[in-house]
């Protein structure tokens, strides 16, 4: 039957014009949810896509071209390569963004059909490039973000287990095969290193193959051919692990989980992220997108499965047995690379550290490669079994997959994706326009606020207006926009949602500063930020008048005037950790700075400040456990700037009273202000 797990047939009329015409139209059906998911939206970006754009758009301004993506030692940068290309030829936009994951998405389609139709006839595949072209929820989405080469990547794996589905077809031991599998698995490996996932199944396979026929000279010998080709492909990702210091910082990559992780990660797998998959739930959800829809999303693969198994290992089950005409060994082996395949993706995603997003699965985007093609092989096998009962059965996988494909992206409103959160349940604004306008007219060149806002205000304005980091997510993807960033409160205008400002706001009049907050396009916009008290001079400190209660050899960093030392406390916080500063005489103080330079992570989880007077006592000017506002403009910030109204000060005490089970505490810099002859409350 031309359904059948390997007919001949379906193997070698792969590139008849037939073939063509179908794949061209299924692709034209795909573009249909895609764009109107690019309409829906107004092809609106989040911050993890404009790092994309904003590496595009240096590349086309002639800087060096980054090997990974920015901020990190892993991920290449096909697609910010490609997307410049793109850039030259239609402008920066959020749309041009969207034009390379688009592409390569409508791309897997025809990979899909093409994978398929190694193991089944024009049907079958079919069937399984319509499930991709018209899929679920998270295939979709992902088939529009810029973010970084997870739609290229799976274009790539794809591509692989064709060669190597051709390879095992035809018990080739051609060195040039082996060679090509191992280039594109090594540029897989640069793009994103989920190829792995392709790459173990692949080596499995071809490793069985090469021994049967070749024994054990032949398997280490084409083995090597491919390790080379992976070398080649990879080259990037080596060059720049083994030139840049220190070596290999892409070990972070390989952290495993615990056997105790695993098995959690495991039971996530099964409840939370194959439901989201395969089209039951979206992401970042546990609710289904109809009643029973996780049922019936395992309830049709599984039996999509058991067809597959049935045709494949030839069991005697009426209506299949006879059909099958291929050679066993044929079979078993070409089969066995995408059972391996579906099989190690949770295995290596759940002993991975990335097993616990599994609400949010796009570390799973490959299992998109194979799990059509099931469906397709197995809505052909029955269909080509004849009967009313198999074909009626062969209808119900293809249209349930469907169904739950399209119900998965249009029920209940549609899929739309929303904006990252920032602050409780406050997102940032789907439109920035207001806001450009109204930081331009004021000639804000620099902003400081939220990771998902920076950076999409930064590829935006194509960089007439940059940023600098407030509260988390604390990385940082180009280091330059925080140099050139203001470091004091003074100069800082400070982009908020509503609810953040409000403790912001707080936080600040505690601080001692007075400010303008404005309402701007769904933000609050915090600027003219000044002090209630003049600051007087700095006051000059020395090492020697300074008491701490760790470390005392590192003290001299404090008061150095160089950003690159520090004091630390040489061991995890615990409460009653100090710094004391003795004046050598009695002065009034009107504020003190805190400068974390380069280890803002190390901030005091819990800081109390006191003035002591001449008199012995002592007066606390500020304590962040007691107010939740100024623990939360102080936190995790680089700099921490306190004014009070003058008051004459003997010694300042810094108590560090809060706990982590890591991090130091560290100071780069410690500054003391005195008061002005005739210091004046601002109005």
């Amino acid at each position: 039957m031309r359904g059948t797990w390997g007919n001949v047939r379906g193997w070698d009329r792969l590139h008849t014009r037939r073939d063509v015409v179908v794949v061209f139209f299924i692709m034209l059906a795909g573009l249909v949810p895609r764009l109107y998911l690019l309409w829906a939206t107004d092809s609106v970006i989040d911050s993890d896509e404009a790092i994309v754009g904003l590496m595009a758009k240096h590349i086309l301004e002639g800087r060096p071209w980054p090997v990974f993506y920015y901020g990190q030692h892993y991920m290449g940068s096909l697609e910010a390569i490609l997307t410049a290309g793109v850039f030259g030829l239609m402008g920066m936009s959020n749309w041009s963004l969207k034009v390379v994951p688009l592409f390569f998405s409508i791309v897997f389609i025809g990979c899909v059909y093409a994978l398929a139709r190694r193991f089944t006839d024009r049907l079958g595949a079919s069937v399984a490039a319509l499930l991709a072209a018209l899929g679920p929820s998270a295939l979709i989405l992902w088939s529009t973000k810029a973010r970084g080469g997870f739609i290229e990547m799976v274009v790539i794996g794809t591509y692989a287990l064709i060669l190597g589905a051709d390879i095992l077809r035809y018990r080739s031991l051609r060195a040039s095969q082996y060679f090509l599998v191992g280039v594109v698995v090594g540029i897989g490996w640069w793009v994103n290193n989920q190829i792995i996932f392709y790459g173990a199944a692949l080596a499995c396979c071809l490793a069985i193959l090469t021994f049967r026929r070749g024994g054990i000279g032949k398997t280490v010998e084409l083995g090597l051919v491919g390790a080379t080709g992976f070398l080649l492909g990879g080259w990037p990702f080596w060059y720049q692990n083994l030139t840049e210091r220190p070596w290999f910082q892409s070990r972070e990559l390989f952290g495993r989980a615990s056997p105790r992780e695993m098995l959690d990660h495991l039971g996530g797998y099964v409840t939370e992220a194959l439901p989201i998959i395969l089209g039951a739930r979206r992401f970042w959800s546990n609710a289904d997108v109809f009643p029973g829809a996780s049922m019936m999303a395992f309830v049709l693969y599984g039996a999509a499965l058991c067809v597959v198994t049935i045709t494949w290992l030839n069991l005697p089950v009426s209506g299949f047995r006879e059909a099958v005409r291929t050679k066993p060994g044929k079979r078993l082996l070409s089969g066995l690379l995408l059972a391996l395949f579906v099989v190690g993706v949770p295995l290596i995603f759940s002993a991975s550290r990335y097993g616990w997003l599994s609400q949010a699965p796009r570390y799973l985007l490959p299992l998109y490669s194979v799990i059509f093609v099931f469906v397709g092989v197995a809505a052909s096998s029955l269909w080509a079994a004849g009967g009313l009962v198999p074909r009626v059965a062969g209808l119900l996988l293809a249209g349930g997959g469907l169904g739950l494909n399209l119900a998965s992206m249009f029920a209940n409103g549609g899929a739309l994706p929303g904006q990252p959160f920032v602050f409780r349940d406050e997102r940032v604004r789907p439109d920035h326009r207001e806001l450009y306008h109204w930081l331009e007219a004021h000639d804000y060149r620099s902003i400081k606020t939220n990771y998902w806002i920076g950076y999409r205000v930064a590829f935006e304005t194509e960089e007439r207006i940059t940023f600098s980091r407030f509260r988390g997510p604390q990385t940082i993807r180009i280091p330059e926009y925080e140099q050139q960033a203001p470091t004091g409160l003074e100069e800082s205008v400070l982009v908020l949602v509503p609810q953040e400002a409000e403790y912001v706001t707080r936080g600040l009049s505690d601080l001692g500063y007075l400010f303008e907050a404005d309402p701007v396009g769904g933000y609050v916009v915090v600027h003219h930020i000044r002090p209630i008290v003049h600051r007087g001079p700095v006051v000059p400190l020395y090492a020697d008048s300074i008491h701490v209660s760790s470390r005392d050899d590192w003290k001299p960093a404090l008061v150095d005037g160089d950003l690159g030392t520090r004091w630390g406390s040489g061991e995890p916080q615990h409460p009653d950790m100090e710094i004391e500063v003795s004046l050598p005489q009695p002065t009034e103080l009107t504020g003190v700075d805190i400068d974390h330079g380069f280890w803002t992570s190390d901030y005091a989880r819990a800081l109390t400040i006191e003035l002591v007077r001449p008199d012995g006592s002592s007066c606390a000017v500020l304590e962040t456990r007691r107010n939740p506002s100024v623990e939360y403009v102080a936190g995790e910030q680089r700099f921490l700037s306190l004014t009070f109204p003058p008051v004459l000060t003997s010694a300042v005490r810094l108590i560090q009273r809060g706990e982590h089970p890591i991090l130091d505490w560290s100071v780069a810099e410690l500054t003391l202000f005195g008061s002005e002859p005739e210091a004046t409350q601002e109005q």
